[in-house]
C-alpha cells in the first residue's frame, strides 16, 4: 500500500489506500510508535504536497475530471485525520498526541497556503474525531495542548478564509477535548462561535481582532505546566514566517504572558532563551515589538530573573538589545529594573572588601563582559528615563560607574600627582580607552540630572576626559564633585557612601573618596559634628602612602578652613602639625604645594595667637622654597609667606628678622619667569616691606601698586642708593654670587634680570622724589 501511494500519484488512488489503512488500524497488529509514525509520515508527504487547486484545473482539460479529483483530494485528506484518530483509539497501539502532533507540525508551519490547508483539513478531521469518539478516552493520558495552541492559533491569520475558519474549528474541538481530560465544562466561548470574523467578508483588521478574541479563550485553558510547549511551538512562526501570521503569533504570544506570566517561574529562562532564538532568526525585524514586549511582560512579574537572563543570553549588544533595554526603561518597571543595574554594578566590581595585594592596591584590567553590558544597558535606561528618575538613583549610579573607573585605572592612579594649579591639568585622553564605556555612560547620568548651564558639552567632554587618565582621575573626580555641587545634586546618601569608601582597604576606593571630599569642603552641606568626624579622617589620609591622597587630604583640609572655620579651630594646632610635617616631604613637591596653600588658609583663620610656635617654624619652613624649580612651589611659598606678613602684627621681632633674610629674594622673584609667580611676589613684597626696616615705607607700599615689576625694581634700587646703600651692595653681592648668605642657590632666571648699578648724582634722587610724591596723593595708605 505504501508503493502505491507513491507509483500511483492519483487522489482516488490515496483515498481508497487511506481507507484501506484506516479499517487495517482496527486490527490488533502490533507495531512500535517509531513504525506508526514513519508509516503516517509516508502518508503526509503522499497528499499534502499535491499540486494546489488552480494548478491541478489548469492541467486537466475535463472540467468534470478535475472537479471530481479535488473531491477525491479533499476526502483523502479528511481520511487521513480519520486515520490518525482510528490510531489513537485503537488500545495495542503505542501512539498519542505528541506523535501525531509531531508529525503535523512541519505541515502546519509550511509556508505554502494549500499544503498549510491541508494539514488543517487533517487536523481538524483529528480533533473532530477525537472530541466525539466515546471511544478515545483522554482522562490521565496526556495532551499537548500548549504545543498544538501554539501550532494553530498564528493560522487563525491565514491568507485563505478557508485556512482561518480551519484553525478555528481545531481550537474549538482542542478546548471540548481539553475540557472532557480535565472532566470540566468549557468556561469560555466557543471559537466556532467567531468563525463569521475570519470569513472573506471581514477585514485585515476585523480577522486580527477575532484572532486576538480567540486567543483569550485559549489561552486561560492551556495549562501553566505547558508555558514552554507553547512558547517553544509559538516561535517558528517568527524564525521562518512573514505578515500576517508573524503578527498574529506576536499578538497570541503577548496574550499567553499576559495570562499566565504571573504563575509560569520556572520557565521564564527557557522562554527567555526561546525569545533570544527568535531574534537571531527573525526575518521580520519590524516585528521585534512583540519580543521586545514579551521581555518587558515577564520582567514586570520577574524583574531579577528576567534582567539576570537579558544580560546573560541578549549579548553583544547588538540595535535590537538596546532597543529591548529602552523598552524596559519607558515602563513603569523602568526605575526598578535601573536600581537593580545599579547594584549590580556595584556587585561586579566591588572585590574590594579582600584587597587584590598585600598593599590593598586594585590592578588595571580589561572590564569584564557583564560590567560592560550592565554599564550598557543603564546607558540605554537612562536616555528615556525623567530627569527626577535619574536624580532619585543618582546615589546608586554614580558610585557603580566610579567603581568601575578606578578598578579599570589600577594602581597607577594613586601616585599621579595633582595640578596644583587648580583645573590645569592636560587632557590625556587616549583611543580605545577601557574606562570610556564608563565614562560616557556616566555622562549621560549627569546629563539628565543637571542643568545644561551646569553641564555644558565642553565641561562633559573635559570632565570625560580627565576621569579616563589615571593621571587625571583626581582632577576629573574634583571637578565631578564641582558640578553636582552646582546642581544641588549631592544627598545624604552620596555622602554616606562616600564617607565609607574612606575606610575601604581599596586604596582607588579611597582616592575616589578623597577627591570628592577635597571639592566637598569648599560648600560641605554636611551636620557639624559630621564635619569634625570627616576632618580627623582627612588629617588621617595626609600620611597615606599613595602620593595623591595626601595631597587630595592637603586640599581638603585647606577647602574645609575656608568654609567651615569654626570647626577646623576645635582641631586647629592638630591639623597644622599634619600639614607641617608634609612639608617635609620633598619626594613629592605637589604634596609641600598643597600643604603650603592649605596652612595659608589655616593661618588665615586660626591667626598667630592660636598657632603658638608652629608660626616661627612655617616661616622658617617656607622660605626655603622661594627658588624652587617648580613655579608651583615658588607660587604657594608666597603665597602662605603672604599670609604670614600679613598675620604677623604681634611677631614683629620674628618676622623682622625673617625678613631681612628674604626681602632679596622676594625682590629678585619680582619679575619671576612665571607670570602667577611674580604677581604673588608683588603682593607679598609689599605685604613685607613694613619689616624691612626702611624709610617712608608706606611710599614703597604705595609703589607697589602702582608700578609694574621692572619699573619697581629700578625704583627700589634707586630708593636703595639713597637711603640704605648696605641694602644695595646686598643685593649687588647676591646677584654676583648667585645664591644667598644661606648659601641656597637663586632661581636661575632671577639674578640674571640685575643690571642696575645705583643712582650716581642728585639727580637720580630726585627722579625718585618725582616718582614716589604722587603716589601719596593718588594712593592713600591701605588702599
Amino acid at each position: 500500500m505504501k508503493t502505491t501511494l507513491w507509483d500511483f500519484p492519483a487522489a482516488s488512488l490515496h483515498l481508497k489506500v487511506i481507507l484501506a489503512l484506516e479499517q487495517w488500524s482496527k486490527l490488533e497488529i502490533s507495531f512500535s510508535s517509531k513504525e506508526i509514525c514513519s508509516l503516517l509520515s509516508d502518508c503526509c508527504r503522499a497528499i499534502l504536497p499535491l499540486p494546489s487547486a488552480a494548478e491541478q484545473l489548469g492541467k486537466i482539460r475535463n472540467a468534470e475530471q478535475a472537479v471530481l479529483q479535488l473531491q477525491s483530494l479533499h476526502m483523502a485528506t479528511k481520511a487521513l485525520g480519520r486515520l490518525m484518530a482510528v490510531l489513537l483509539k485503537t488500545k495495542p497501539s503505542p501512539v498519542d498526541f505528541v506523535d501525531i502532533a509531531e508529525v503535523l507540525c512541519f505541515w502546519l508551519s509550511s509556508g505554502n497556503p494549500w499544503v498549510c490547508k491541508r494539514a488543517l483539513q487533517v487536523c481538524a478531521q483529528l480533533l473532530e474525531d477525537c472530541r466525539d469518539g466515546v471511544a478515545f478516552q483522554t482522562r490521565g493520558a496526556y495532551l499537548p495542548f500548549g504545543a498544538l495552541a501554539g501550532l494553530l492559533g498564528p493560522l487563525t491569520c491565514e491568507p485563505t478564509s478557508s485556512s482561518r475558519q480551519l484553525a478555528a474549528a481545531c481550537l474549538s474541538s482542542l478546548l471540548h477535548i481539553q475540557a472532557k481530560a480535565t472532566n470540566r465544562l468549557l468556561q469560555t466561548d466557543d471559537p466556532a462561535s467567531l468563525c463569521e470574523g475570519l470569513s472573506a467578508h471581514s477585514d485585515a483588521s476585523q480577522q486580527l481582532q477575532t484572532s486576538i478574541h480567540i486567543a483569550e479563550m485559549v489561552c486561560k485553558n492551556v495549562p501553566k505546566e505547558q508555558a514552554a510547549d507553547f512558547m517553544n511551538a509559538i516561535q517558528e512562526p517568527f524564525r521562518r514566517a512573514r505578515g500576517s501570521r508573524v503578527r498574529a503569533a506576536g499578538n497570541w504570544m503577548l496574550t499567553f504572558l499576559e495570562t499566565w506570566g504571573k504563575d509560569i517561574g520556572p520557565d521564564v529562562r527557557g522562554i527567555l532563551s526561546t525569545l533570544h532564538t527568535c531574534t537571531e532568526s527573525m526575518q521580520e525585524p519590524s516585528f521585534m515589538y512583540f519580543v521586545h514586549h514579551a521581555v518587558l511582560i515577564l520582567a514586570r512579574h520577574h524583574e531579577r530573573l528576567t534582567m539576570n537572563v537579558i544580560l546573560e543570553k541578549f549579548v553583544p549588544m547588538d540595535r535590537n538589545t538596546l532597543e529591548l533595554w529602552r523598552t524596559l526603561g519607558r515602563d513603569s518597571i523602568g526605575i526598578g529594573v535601573l536600581k537593580r543595574l545599579a547594584r549590580k554594578l556595584r556587585r561586579v566590581g566591588d572585590d574590594s572588601s579582600q584587597p587584590s595585594s598585600s598593599s590593598g592596591r586594585l590592578h588595571a584590567h580589561q572590564p569584564s563582559a557583564e560590567s560592560l553590558a550592565v554599564t550598557r544597558a543603564i546607558s540605554e535606561m537612562v536616555s528615556v528615563q525623567s530627569k527626577e528618575g535619574v536624580q532619585s538613583l543618582l546615589p546608586s549610579l554614580l558610585p557603580g560607574l566610579l567603581l568601575q573607573l578606578s578598578k579599570a585605572l589600577g594602581e597607577e592612579m594613586l601616585f599621579a600627582p595633582l595640578s596644583p594649579w587648580r583645573g590645569h591639568a592636560e587632557d590625556q585622553r587616549q583611543e580605545g580607552n577601557v574606562c570610556r564605556p564608563f565614562c560616557k555612560t556616566l555622562m549621560s547620568v549627569l546629563s539628565k540630572c543637571t542643568e545644561k548651564s551646569w553641564l555644558t558639552p565642553f565641561w562633559r567632554q573635559k570632565m570625560s576626559a580627565l576621569l579616563e587618565s589615571p593621571r587625571t582621575y583626581a582632577e576629573g573626580m574634583c571637578l565631578l564633585t564641582s558640578v553636582l555641587l552646582r546642581a544641588q545634586l549631592i544627598s545624604r546618601e552620596l555622602i554616606e557612601i562616600f564617607s565609607q569608601w574612606l575606610r575601604y582597604p581599596s586604596a582607588n576606593l579611597q582616592l575616589t573618596a578623597m577627591a570628592f571630599f577635597a571639592e566637598l569642603m569648599k560648600e560641605p552641606p554636611l551636620e557639624k559634628r559630621n564635619v569634625l568626624k570627616t576632618l580627623r579622617v582627612l588629617a588621617e589620609k595626609a600620611h597615606h602612602r599613595s602620593s595623591t591622597i595626601r595631597q587630595l587630604a592637603a586640599r581638603a583640609l585647606g577647602n574645609a578652613a575656608s568654609s567651615v572655620p569654626v570647626e577646623v579651630r576645635k582641631h586647629g594646632r592638630q591639623v597644622v602639625r599634619v600639614l607641617q610635617q608634609s612639608l617635609a616631604d620633598t619626594a613629592c613637591p605637589e604634596v609641600v604645594a598643597e600643604s603650603m596653600l592649605a596652612l595659608a588658609e589655616l593661618v588665615r583663620v586660626l591667626q598667630v595667637v592660636n598657632l603658638g610656635s608652629a608660626f616661627e617654624d612655617i616661616a622658617r619652613s617656607t622660605k626655603m622654597f622661594f627658588e624652587s624649580e617648580e613655579e608651583y612651589l615658588r607660587y604657594s611659598a608666597l603665597r602662605l609667606y603672604s599670609v604670614l606678613a600679613s598675620s604677623a602684627s604681634t611677631k614683629g621681632l620674628f618676622f623682622a628678622r625673617e625678613v631681612a633674610e628674604t626681602w632679596v629674594s622676594l625682590f629678585l622673584h619680582l619679575r619671576d619667569p612665571d607670570l602667577a609667580v611674580a604677581s604673588m611676589c608683588k603682593i607679598t613684597f609689599r605685604l613685607c616691606v613694613p619689616f624691612m626696616g626702611l624709610r617712608r615705607p608706606r611710599e614703597i607700599i604705595s609703589l607697589c601698586k602702582r608700578l609694574g615689576a621692572q619699573e619697581l625694581q629700578d625704583a627700589l634700587c634707586t630708593y636703595l642708593a639713597r637711603y640704605a646703600p648696605p641694602k644695595l651692595e646686598r643685593l649687588r653681592s647676591v646677584a654676583r654670587r648667585g645664591c644667598l648668605e644661606n648659601g641656597q642657590r637663586l632661581h636661575p632666571s632671577t639674578f640674571e634680570i640685575l643690571a642696575f648699578q645705583g643712582p650716581s648724582s642728585t639727580e637720580d634722587a630726585q627722579v625718585w622724589r618725582r616718582q614716589t610724591r604722587p603716589s601719596v596723593a593718588v594712593a592713600p595708605c591701605g588702599q
